[in-house]
């Protein structure tokens, strides 16, 4: 002789478990929780009672509607992508390479500024008539002399 369980019962009459329980113990049956085990005459009596009068409310076949369409709602996911190792790295040395540049045009500049001011110098010493050479303590006064 095998023990059935209350939640069995409840899922062959459709029902929650917890609502088959109350209307058990409604019933007179000395049961105490779902989990609660009735041997097999019982249960067939329970089946009997309970499921017949389930069975009445609730209907197994689909309800027929017509100039409807079914509404299928689906499922929508998020993906979230995450950035990989190698792609952080990659990015990294990009911005290095864009810092770099930044850089060395930077210094580009500053040295086209100084090469138009001493232009823009020698052009006023040609226009005078004195050039002056700087390399080292002589000038170029001491090497016409020499």
């Amino acid at each position: 002789m095998s023990r059935v369980r209350i939640y069995e019962l409840a899922k062959e009459a459709g029902l929650k478990s917890k609502e088959l329980a109350d209307k058990l113990v409604a019933m007179g049956y000395s049961v105490k929780s779902h989990s609660s085990t009735v041997d097999d005459d019982t249960a067939a009596e329970i089946r009997s009672k309970v499921i017949k009068a389930t069975a009445g409310e609730v209907s197994d076949r689909p309800i027929d509607v017509k100039g409807r369409s079914k509404v299928v709602k689906s499922k929508t996911t998020t993906v979230v992508r995450r950035r990989s190792r190698a792609d952080k790295e990659e990015l990294a040395r990009k911005v290095e390479e864009a810092e770099e540049a930044a850089r060395l045009e930077e210094e580009a500049v500053e040295f086209t500024n100084a090469a138009d001011e001493l232009f823009a110098k020698s052009d006023e010493d040609v226009t005078t008539g004195e050039v002056t050479l700087e390399t080292g303590a002589e000038s170029s006064t001491d090497v016409e002399e020499a």
